[in-house]
């Protein structure tokens, strides 16, 4: 019996490992497109998360507005100064409400805060305006009332998306 020699063959071309330049520039194409828009799609829906809370939360935070003008008309308001029947208010100074994210009340905003935006726990800020109306024969005397609900109450004023309410009160 005699030795064998062996002979060293080539590589198979069949199962090749890694991946080619091409491939690998071509992937990173395809991310340098689809990060950035993905990021955009969560910014989006974050934004939309946002809006959504505070269309939820809006009609509980107005009826809260229009009790404490209520209670600020019979002097009984820990947060607005005392308001008249019939007087308007808001409109030279700035009169505002700060509301959590729950729409639970915090308290006034001073007009630098208003402005500038709030600090804290803080996500809804509502401006108040009465405008006092025409009266009409035989009506009484109405008062227009104006809440600007804006969100988030951290960014200034310009930054802020918003959604207003009107009613009139006697």
């Amino acid at each position: 019996m005699g030795l064998r020699r062996m002979k060293a063959q080539p590589p198979s071309n069949r199962n090749p490992r890694g991946i080619s330049l091409v491939e690998a520039v071509l992937s990173m194409a395809v991310l340098a497109i689809a990060a950035p828009l993905a990021i955009a799609a969560l910014i989006r829906g974050g934004e939309t998360a946002a809006a959504a809370g505070m269309e939820s939360r809006a009609p509980a935070i107005v009826e809260h507005c229009l009790a404490e003008i209520t209670s600020a008309r019979a002097a009984g308001s820990p947060h607005l100064p005392k308001l008249l029947p019939g007087q308007a208010f808001g409109i030279e100074e700035i009169l505002s409400l700060a509301f959590r994210r729950d729409g639970s009340l915090i308290g006034p905003a001073s007009s630098a805060d208003y402005e500038a935006g709030l600090d804290g726990d803080a996500a809804f800020l509502v401006r108040l305006q009465g405008r006092s109306q025409p009266a009409r024969p035989g009506f009484p005397a109405l008062l227009r009332i104006d809440l600007s609900l804006e969100h988030p109450a951290t960014a200034p004023r310009d930054r802020r998306r918003n959604k207003s309410f009107h009613t009139l009160l006697p």
